[in-house]
């Protein structure tokens, strides 16, 4: 503002104000005394027009009537990534829970020799069947029942602790004794206590088996188990046989069928854990409020990782629908190591992404079709049904050809800046009043973002204890009418009629305070249309124009410079008697000045001198244009006092002071001009050699 407005309102000022010190060349006169009784000398004479003032500013723009505006324009733009982080706006983490898993039978035998079992009898029995062990048949003795010590099952081989959510343990016994056996007690247990019993087992015949089943649903079974087993004895058989102490036996077998695991230390065989075609979702999460429906990618990564934490082998083959890259369904086959993180990429080239195929949800949401085979590759692991496998798949660099869906009701701000304007020193060498009638700011933008959006600004402009506001809100922005249009055209504009920026202008400020902000979809989506689009290159971008057209008014404005004493550098070799300032002008101008000298020593005003209608403006039209230049002839007198006081003063004051007729609006063009005509005489000793 400092470089432009004054420089427009005060040009022709300047050029007068400055003319006195700069073209006076009193060293060409002799520096021996000599007494003039009288001389006269022309100081300065031209023309100068409104559009010589303004050549030098770059922001001068004339109408084809010759009407002057200042024009600053400023670009900008903003990139998609300023609204959305498209890094994170696709990406998605799933989790597979194992569950219960299968596991191969098992199982663990006691065998107990008659001998064995004759070791329990009586003295006498025991004796009597040692007897009858020669070779010849005999009636097999009744005998009666017996307890044996606790024994255990032969080692099951695939586990070493196991949890079962359902399965069965068969417990059978096979008579190999020359004679039946009545009913048979046991009681089952393992390293963690009691597992079942007291289980009784059926009365066989010699060579039959008997079988009860125990449900193992909840139990805990370990790698050994332990029998306590009681024989309600036998009735004997009165039929001869052979009695063989040795190779005569009771066969017990544990055996498990149907067998899930849902946690323990386990030996896991290859098994599918979840079929081919089992189908689930998976959730993405853009970002708060975001509904996405479809995407088209032409570039970019999609990355895909598995955690590391599981003991076990696994092969997740993983098949999205929904997904295209390069018209064919994105398929990926992950291999689980125990204790690595596996990891990879893929091109994202060429892909579509349909989230919207979830009736339940037609959003953020991809179908996936899964099969999940896992293994111990034949070796212990520590198995819980709560594990998981977790595959996490997202988009980096992500280049889009467009992304659909709704985008959420976000407000953006936009940067609060404050910006001291840098004419501190000017406004405190102003006094008065001047008004800019029609000052104008213009946002001219293109949007690629087709997405409802409202402008919401406000500025504040401070000038010591005054300020004035701009507050301006619920501006719509045009957007583009997809598919048929990628971007839009639109323009705003604070003017007076909408704002108070004339009022903002004329302060003037020193110091502006800018808000803002951008509100995406203020109506939010009622419909559920879901029908924001932004694309790869979506964007706004424009030129921030602020256009001052020179129609103004003064009322005793004044401007104050202090200047160095031109006054002392004309009286070195000149002893003044008297000074006289002729001035004539022609004024084409449409404003009234009138000007003052201060001489100031020691911040001190030691003389005044007043030229109280200097300039008097062109003769205005009715609506505020000059249609005739007008004659202005004046002079001043500077008393010997008054140039006295000149020879110490340090500086000169000069004080214009500016009116426009009646404090009317006036306009300014670039061929209004003024002629100037000053004339310095006086009577002075000049020194001479």
């Amino acid at each position: 503002m400092k470089k432009t407005l004054f420089a427009v309102l005060f040009s022709a000022l300047f050029i007068f104000g400055g003319c006195i010190k700069e073209t006076y060349e009193m060293d060409k006169l002799s520096e021996k005394k000599q007494i003039s009784p009288s001389w006269t000398l022309p100081v300065f004479r031209g023309n100068i027009t409104m559009s010589d003032a303004l050549k030098n500013l770059d922001t001068a723009v004339y109408d084809n009537d010759k009407f002057i505006r200042l024009i600053f324009k400023q670009d900008f733009r903003k990139g998609i990534n300023e609204f959305y982080d498209t890094e994170n706006m696709i990406s998605f983490n799933d989790s597979y829970t194992l569950g219960d898993v299968t596991i191969d039978p098992f199982q663990g035998i006691i065998s107990m020799t008659l001998d064995q079992i004759s070791q329990k009898f009586s003295s006498t029995l025991r004796n009597t069947f040692v007897t009858l062990d020669d070779g010849s048949q005999h009636q097999f003795p009744q005998f009666p029942s017996v307890s044996m010590p606790i024994s255990a099952f032969s080692t099951f081989t695939n586990l070493q602790s196991a949890t079962f959510s359902s399965g069965y343990l068969d417990l059978s016994v096979t008579n190999n004794l020359a004679a039946p056996l009545n009913t048979i007690t046991i009681n089952l247990s393992n390293s963690l206590g009691p597992l079942a019993g007291p289980l009784t087992i059926p009365a066989a015949l010699p060579g039959e088996t008997k079988t009860i089943s125990i449900d193992l649903a909840g139990k805990t079974l370990t790698n050994v188990l332990n029998g306590t087993i009681t024989f309600s004895g036998s009735p004997g058989n009165s039929t001869p046989v052979i009695i063989d102490l040795d190779n005569s036996f009771v066969v017990f077998r544990a055996k498990g069928r149907s067998l899930k695991v849902s946690s323990g230390r386990i030996i896991l065989p290859s098994q599918v854990i979840s079929g081919t075609g089992s189908k689930d979702t998976v959730s993405i999460d853009p970002g708060s409020g975001m509904e996405l429906q479809q995407a088209k990618l032409t570039g970019g990564v999609l990355n895909w990782q598995t955690n590391s934490t599981l003991p076990l082998y696994a092969t997740v083959n993983l098949t999205f629908p929904g997904i295209l890259r390069n018209t064919a369904v994105y398929t990926q086959a992950i291999n689980v190591v125990p204790g690595q993180l596996i990891q990879g990429t893929v091109s994202a080239a060429n892909t579509t992404v349909d989230l919207s195929t979830d009736p339940k949800q037609p959003y953020n949401r991809i179908p996936v079709s899964y099969d999940i085979t896992v293994t111990s590759n034949n070796t212990f692991i520590n198995f819980n049904s709560a594990d998981q496998i977790k595959v996490s798949i997202n988009l980096d660099n992500p280049e889009f050809d467009f992304v659909k869906g709704y985008f959420g009701q976000a407000t953006k701000s936009l940067e609060n800046k404050i910006v001291d304007v840098g004419i501190d020193e000017i406004l405190n060498s102003i006094k008065g009043q001047y008004t800019i009638t029609d000052p104008r700011l213009r946002i001219n933008y293109t949007n690629s973002f087709a997405v409802p959006a409202k402008l919401n600004f406000k500025a504040t402009g401070t000038r010591g204890d005054q300020s004035v506001v701009i507050d301006v809100n619920n501006i719509a922005l045009a957007i583009p009418q997809v598919p048929a249009q990628h971007e839009a055209s639109g323009s705003i504009e604070i003017n007076k009629t909408n704002s108070t920026i004339s009022q903002l202008v004329s302060l003037p400020p020193g110091r502006l305070e800018y808000l803002g902000s951008v509100v995406m979809n203020p109506e939010g989506d009622p419909g559920h249309l879901r029908n924001n689009y932004i694309f790869g290159n979506s964007g706004m971008a424009g030129q921030v124009e602020i256009e001052i057209p020179l129609e103004m008014s003064f009322n005793n404005f004044e401007f104050s410079d202090t200047t160095d004493n031109f006054l002392k550098d004309l009286q070195k070799n000149i002893d003044l008697e008297s000074l006289k300032l002729g001035i004539n002008v022609q004024n084409g101008l449409p404003f009234d000045v009138s000007v003052e000298l201060r001489l100031l020593e020691n911040n001190v005003v030691t003389g005044t001198i007043a030229l109280p209608s200097l300039i008097k403006s062109g003769m205005l039209g009715s609506n505020g244009t000059v249609t005739a230049k007008t004659s202005s002839e004046s002079s001043v007198s500077l008393t010997k006092d008054f140039l006295e006081k000149s020879r110490t003063a340090g500086n000169i004051i000069i004080s214009f002071k500016v009116n426009t007729p009646d404090s009317r609006i006036v306009k300014v063009y670039s061929d209004y001009s003024i002629d100037f005509n000053l004339v310095l005489s006086g009577k002075a000793v000049i020194d001479n050699i």
